[in-house]
């Protein structure tokens, strides 16, 4: 960085990670950044940060020459972005497990204060949770959560709602000194049940299904019964309401998998653990 051109910048940001570029436009993926390029590198006057930093080049004789010190630029970025990234990283190889309390509670309401203590009768808590999205054809999509459990998704890009009904949270269990976790809620039937519904409600028969289909799909549309090819060669018997996912259309599809982390599907589900190995505390 100490060499680069304002028009190199975010090329450069995004060959190390700290910036994301698509289809003309860019964002950067750390929170120190953004108040960085507002100094270094400011957007001018209508134009969207977006498109400003998404094509440099095109706004070259708009950039603020005076504002630009590469320099300068590389040492508020190592100090700020790089050098607490390492320590963070230093801490996390060090100490392998970290303790996370997160509340949404008021502290008027918080009167018993948390409490942190090792059981070392708990196993480990996995942080990565990996999914499987399967996008069909006709605009749908089936996601494969982490436990086999799927969802049908209308939209591919977004979460469904699955209705008030659905709880927010699957188990409540109390940690305990020592032994396992005190069981206080457990709402796996109802969240199975109404999940099977939802499925059901829009032609996805994989409601109790913990297969990840990795084939096209074919179908008839008229006898309501589905053959899903591929791997796992599951048969699978349905009713359909409309063209959907027994569309003959629907006859291919694509998958996409990764971690859990897509924003917009947080759910109960998917409740994530923290970095680092985690063990259950109170």
């Amino acid at each position: 960085l100490l060499d680069a051109t304002p028009e190199d910048t975010v090329d450069l940001l995004e060959s190390q990670g700290l910036a994301e570029c698509y289809m003309g436009q860019c964002a950067f993926t750390h929170d120190m950044l953004p108040p960085l390029m507002d100094k270094y590198l400011p957007v001018p006057d209508g134009v969207t940060p977006e498109d400003f930093y998404g094509c440099l080049l095109c706004y070259a004789g708009l950039i603020d020459q005076q504002a630009w010190d590469a320099a300068a630029f590389a040492a508020d970025l190592d100090q700020r972005v790089i050098q607490p990234g390492m320590h963070a990283q230093q801490l996390l190889s060090t100490w392998p497990y970290i303790t996370r309390m997160y509340t949404t509670i008021s502290p008027n309401e918080m009167y018993t204060d948390p409490i942190f203590h090792i059981n070392g009768d708990l196993p480990d808590v996995d942080n990565v949770r990996m999914g499987s999205r399967y996008t069909y054809c006709d605009g749908g999509a089936v996601f494969t959560l982490p436990d086999g459990r799927q969802v049908y998704m209308p939209n591919p890009n977004i979460w469904p709602d699955l209705g008030g009904e659905m709880p927010w949270e699957e188990d409540v269990e109390l940690a305990a000194m020592m032994g396992p976790n005190q069981v206080i809620s457990d709402r796996t039937d109802l969240i199975n049940e109404l999940l099977a519904a939802w499925n059901a409600q829009h032609g996805w028969p994989g409601g109790d299904d913990t297969t990840t289909d990795t084939g096209a799909e074919t179908g008839s549309g008229t006898d309501g019964t589905d053959t899903i090819g591929g791997t796992n060669d599951d048969d699978v018997s349905g009713t359909d309401s409309d063209a959907g996912l027994n569309d003959p259309s629907a006859s291919c599809a694509c998958s996409s998998e990764g971690q859990g982390g897509d924003a917009p599907w947080a759910w109960s589900l998917l409740a994530l653990a923290g970095l680092g190995l985690v063990r259950r505390r109170r």
